[in-house]
């Protein structure tokens, strides 16, 4: 899908933010940009005048719902919209635990405040291009140890295996035996460039 085709939900509570993030999808071509302030407002508005959206780009802390709830919300399929629906993270802190909360629920893209204009079109070409998989990272059994090696985050290549749990600030982000997948891929090189330089991964070939 092209982006002037896309249909934008963004979700904020911080009206600043709000207005950049939305007039900054316009700049990029988006002709139909719809806003909330929490998560129960943008269910309300999914279901209604935004019904069909492409992408949800939220803010994570909010007050009422925030955005991993109304990410596992619309994951889960507790409401009628498309479990796939492509969804960004937006936040302003590197919060381990909110990042393998929102990996497990297949995240598509994390955003830092604040936003790039070019960094905001990227994501969500790679967003509505579409790598829909399941919703919890697909996990196989290691076997032998053969074949195990270190590589950096920009040389991870799909179908590798996490062959050692992947830490962040001492928090577990992905298990050992998670098979690596496109959107895990853009997931992990989001969290290099964003939230400082990752280890070399432990990886199974």
């Amino acid at each position: 899908m092209k982006i002037s085709d896309a249909s934008i939900l963004v979700v904020d509570d911080e009206d600043f933010s709000l207005s950049v993030v939305s007039n900054m999808l316009k700049d990029l071509g988006v002709k139909r940009v719809f806003q909330a302030r929490d998560g129960n407002q943008a269910l309300e508005t999914l279901n209604n005048e935004a019904k069909g959206a492409s992408c949800v780009i939220s803010d994570f802390n909010m007050p009422r719902m925030n955005g991993l709830t109304l990410l596992r919300n619309i994951r889960d399929g507790a409401t009628a919209l498309d479990k796939n629906l492509g969804f960004a993270m937006l936040t302003g802190v590197s919060d381990a635990n909110l990042v393998r909360s929102a990996i497990q629920l297949s995240v598509d893209a994390f955003l830092m405040k604040p936003v790039s204009k070019d960094q905001l079109g990227e994501r969500l070409e790679t967003i509505l291009a579409g790598h829909h998989e399941e919703t919890i990272p697909h996990t196989v059994a290691l076997g032998d140890a053969s074949d195990v090696q270190k590589v950096l985050v920009k040389d991870i290549k799909e179908n590798m295996i996490i062959a050692e749990d992947l830490m962040m600030k001492e928090n577990l982000v992905l298990e050992a035996g998670v098979r690596l997948s496109p959107r895990l891929i853009q997931q992990l090189r989001d969290l290099d460039a964003l939230f400082g330089p990752l280890d070399p991964i432990v990886v199974k070939v």
